[in-house]
């Protein structure tokens, strides 16, 4: 009897060997044999690794999101200060040699995809959402999203234009656009000392805890968040409105049991359909970002802030913040502790009891103090339930 050829990395030729067919072809111009050839691969691997080519499609592009925004992310990181983010972003843009087309390409047949069928454009939207996310770790919700169309339509004109690129162009108009002032919070205005703080807090400096700008915005929330424990039993609509008064960014049919607890809740900004069940504590310094269709069991806490290690600093008030991410359709059991700089990817579930101190993937069961990865989530958990 022959022995069965281990090649473990066979589907990731084929998700590569799909993509760079694509920028060449095109969607509409491969097919299951184009890219086996190209994969080096028999033909019935296709099947073998995936349903059909829609799901082959969908994996590529996902891969191809993820590669860029990852570029995207890795340069923002180093930025200390919003002047080197605004630096950063012109580099994103102008980083590509324009003669080469395939990012281009690619973009576009995605876009062309997300047109016409809705799964397409979910993955799209997470982009979006990303590149949004990375950006509002330096600017405001409303200036990041200014930015984020910015750079798509730049890099867009730059790869097309026949003209060489002008870097100081795209300087001049991240200046004119992060130079707007601060989208005004509903429940007034913030110091301008706060400002200043809340951006430091947000590129991941170290800023003074004790600062009285600090304590005030503290108090302005406890009041708040006594005001939305108090609501309950009132209208959604009554609680929504309060909600939307304490946290930056609040989607449909969004609540928490009492008692719900945040630091800030300017750096919270929460998705569609999201339940947090009793004392759930958001300390949001770095900023809490949670998807659509997100669950939190009991007593859930996470904390983006650090005090310092120097014991003398420490004392002094010194902190620091990372952001955390929750990705769309994530559970997280009772008792779960995240902590800063963690993302927990989409579809995910985090076990009770379980400290995270390190991101989760996709699609997986996590657990444990540390938490890590027990299992991925795959077909045979489904039960056909159908409400």
């Amino acid at each position: 009897m022959g022995t069965r050829r281990v090649d473990p990395e066979r589907r990731d030729r084929i998700i590569d060997a799909a993509l760079a067919l694509i920028a060449e072809e095109g969607v509409a111009g491969i097919s299951h044999r184009k890219v086996a050839r190209r994969a080096d691969v028999p033909l019935g691997s296709m099947t073998y690794h995936f349903e059909g080519m829609g799901e082959l499609l969908r994996e590529a592009f996902t891969r191809f999101a993820g590669t860029v925004s990852a570029r995207f992310e890795e340069r923002l990181a180093a930025a200390r200060d919003a002047d080197e983010a605004r630096a950063a972003v012109a580099d994103f843009v102008h980083h590509d040699d324009p003669g080469n087309p395939r990012e281009l390409v690619l973009t576009h047949e995605l876009y062309t995809l997300a047109a016409r069928e809705p799964a397409y454009r979910e993955l799209t939207r997470a982009w979006m959402g990303r590149s949004r996310e990375i950006l509002e770790r330096h600017f405001d919700p409303a200036t990041a999203r200014q930015l984020d169309a910015l750079v798509e339509g730049l890099t867009i004109h730059r790869a097309l234009d026949t003209t060489p690129a002008d870097r100081a162009l795209t300087v001049d108009a991240i200046a004119r656009i992060t130079a707007a002032p601060a989208a005004q919070r509903p429940n007034g205005a913030e110091p301008a000392g706060l400002e200043a703080l809340r951006t430091r807090m947000l590129a991941g400096r170290m800023y003074d805890d004790t600062a009285r700008e600090l304590v005030e915005a503290r108090q302005r929330t406890v009041l708040l968040t006594d005001e939305y424990n108090a609501s309950f039993g009132r209208p959604p609509a009554d609680r929504e409105r309060i909600l939307r008064r304490l946290l930056a960014a609040v989607g449909r049919d969004c609540h928490f049991e009492p008692t719900f607890r945040c630091e800030f809740g300017f750096n919270i900004r929460v998705g569609d359909n999201f339940y947090a069940n009793f004392d759930c504590v958001l300390l949001d310094g770095g900023g809490i970002t949670i998807g659509d269709d997100v669950l939190f069991g009991p007593r859930v806490g996470i904390y983006t802030s650090n005090h310092a290690i120097d014991a003398a600093e420490r004392a002094a008030g010194a902190c620091y913040a990372k952001p955390v991410v929750i990705g769309d359709r994530v559970w997280i059991g009772g008792d779960v502790t995240v902590n800063q700089g963690v993302t927990i990817g989409a579809g995910s579930i985090v076990g009770s009891g379980s400290v995270v101190t390190k991101s989760v993937p996709a699609g997986v069961v996590a657990a444990g103090n540390p938490a890590r990865v027990l299992r991925e989530i795959t077909d045979a958990d489904r039960t056909g339930f159908r409400p």
